[in-house]
């Protein structure tokens, strides 16, 4: 039997919008996948800043002595400082009992091994030794800053 097309227009129904979703529950898999998402990334989030701890800390002492350098221009006190933050970071990173007894020329070419570079023995790493013993200038402020700077970014 064939309709007529007034009676096939009269059994259309209007458009049926869906319901809201704002309420409805995630899926369970869902729930587990976001959890473990979000575990995983505190976790990470958690060894990144153990990880950079002691970075951020050697590298906030060397612009505290930069700073005091700024004001009383002792290259001496800036030269043992950065001595003494490299002593430090070299035993938390290393075995003690190869670095506590270094000093001098020994001490030098670690940290040019360490920081792959010979300008602790051969550059402006030297007055690392030689400034307790000299003037209380140190020219060359700026490239020994960066050098310590750049040795402790590589070994922490």
């Amino acid at each position: 039997m064939a309709t007529s097309p007034s009676t096939a227009l009269s059994q259309l129904r209007d458009i049926q919008l869906p319901a809201e979703l704002m309420g409805e529950a995630i899926a369970p898999g869902w729930c587990v996948l976001l959890w473990i998402a979000v575990v995983v990334l505190f976790w990470a989030g958690i060894r990144i800043y153990r990880k950079t701890y002691l970075r951020r800390i050697a590298l906030a002492e060397v612009e505290r002595l930069r700073q005091r350098y700024r004001v009383d221009k002792d290259g001496v006190a800036l030269s043992m400082g950065l001595n003494l933050i490299l002593k430090r970071v070299a035993l938390l990173r290393s075995a003690r009992q190869s670095v506590a007894g270094l000093y001098g020329e020994q001490w030098l070419r670690y940290l040019d091994e360490r920081g792959d570079t010979e300008a602790f023995s051969q550059g402006v790493g030297r007055v690392l030794i030689t400034a307790p013993y000299g003037s209380r200038d140190n020219p060359k402020e700026v490239a020994l800053l960066s050098l310590v700077r750049g040795w402790i970014r590589r070994n922490t």
